[in-house]
């Protein structure tokens, strides 16, 4: 651009309708009606010009910008038209897109671009060196200061609490509960319970029943059985002869039926007397051979056995499991509720006020300090730079692209 504008200033603009031939046409733009036209040598004016537009220049899609008097405007020849008409016919270049002008942004006339500039200069460098120094800061403090003090957090609190509590509490009650809980409950109920029920069940409950049974059942039923086999044929005999006597005396209804009748009357009076006389013999000796052996049998049982065993079991409960619950409620008493109330002591008098006190310092030495800074300081900071820095550099950024043509 510079060697353009000393070339233009060298050589003046040819009249218009005489174009060098193999050279770019230099077209001067309109004058502004109210700026004064400055000199070629002058370079001063083109700069303020290139900086920002006249007052007179109007936005457009097309043209971004009027160049001030004095700037020369470079326009393709016609052969270079030509070639690059050609070519996007061709598809081989594509079309520039332009972009529309924002005519929103503000627009600084060519008076105030050095003062911005001046101020810009003072201003945002300034800022920019304490925005860099600020950086630095936090990265040292980041580095050097809260490193450190996490590191030495880590390693001096919560590593030792971590350690005191997974290697030291946890495998301490762990200990406590089964050495002084689990194994005097498994002991006491395996040789206070377990073992002296099992000796009192087979030697007092199944030892005498099996003896009952085989001297006081199995032998008498078989002696009793082998007792009533003979009056069993006894009276398959006596039925036998009663049948026989039977039948003799139907041969005799035919003799005469007032002598069958008294004869059959005798008969059954001997039969039934001769029946309630064996019943009877039954009766007796299944009472005196059968149920009053085992009425006694019982008896005794119940006298040698039962009530032994339940004075057994009164006696095993009083003094076993009774003193049993007694130390049971003693070793939770004086055991497990002092353990607990230990641990709950420690953990409200160390764990918590330690974790209390790392949260307070974190808060109040890391959080806060960063939340006061950010609200305090790097927002207000932020949008002052955003509005009164950013957005008119942008803007005069624009326009001094817009106006060397690399932004359309």
């Amino acid at each position: 651009m510079t060697a353009e504008h000393d070339r233009g200033a060298a050589h003046p603009a040819p009249p218009s309708g005489s174009t060098p031939p193999g050279r770019p046409t230099l077209r001067p733009p309109a004058p502004e009606p109210v700026a004064a036209v400055a000199p070629p040598v002058d370079l001063v004016a083109p700069a303020a010009a290139v900086v920002a537009p006249a007052a007179g220049a109007v936005s457009s899609p097309r043209r971004a910008a009027v160049p001030a008097p004095g700037v020369p405007v470079a326009v393709p020849s016609r052969a270079q038209a030509e070639a690059r008409a050609q070519a996007q016919a061709r598809g081989w270049a594509r079309p520039r897109r332009r972009r529309a002008s924002r005519r929103d942004e503000p627009q600084l006339p060519a008076w105030l671009a050095y003062p911005v500039r001046a101020v810009a200069l003072v201003v945002v460098l300034p800022l920019r060196l304490l925005w860099e120094a600020a950086r630095l800061l936090v990265r040292f403090l980041s580095r050097y200061v809260f490193a450190p003090l996490w590191w030495l957090t880590d390693r001096c609190l919560l590593r030792p609490s971590v350690w005191l509590v997974t290697r030291v509490l946890v495998p301490t009650l762990v200990w406590t509960v089964r050495n002084l809980l689990v194994a005097p409950v498994v002991w006491v109920v395996r040789y206070l319970l377990v073992i002296p029920l099992t000796w009192l069940a087979r030697y007092l409950l199944i030892i005498p029943l099996t003896w009952l049974a085989r001297y006081l059942l199995i032998i008498p039923l078989s002696w009793l059985a082998s007792a009533l086999a003979p009056a069993l044929r006894l009276v398959g005999r006596a039925l036998a002869t009663l049948g026989r006597w039977i039948g003799s005396a139907l041969r005799a209804v035919a003799m005469g039926i007032w002598a069958v009748v008294a004869f059959v009357g005798r008969l059954l009076g001997t039969g039934l007397r001769y029946a309630y006389r064996g019943v009877a013999a039954v009766v007796v000796a299944g009472y005196r051979y059968l149920l009053r052996p085992i009425g006694l049998a019982v008896a005794w049982l119940w006298r040698h056995t039962a009530v032994p065993f339940g004075h057994a079991l009164a006696w095993l409960w009083r003094h076993t499991a009774v003193p049993f619950g007694h130390a049971l409620v003693w070793a939770w008493r004086h055991t497990a509720v002092p353990l607990g109330r230990a641990i709950v002591w420690l953990w409200r008098h160390t764990v918590v006020p330690l974790a209390r006190g790392v949260a307070w310092l974190w808060r109040y030495t890391v959080v806060a300090p960063i939340r006061w800074v950010g609200r305090s300081v790097l927002a207000p900071t932020g949008r002052w730079l955003r509005e009164a820095v950013f957005r008119p550099a942008a803007g005069t950024v624009r326009a001094v692209l817009a106006a060397v043509g690399l932004r359309s």
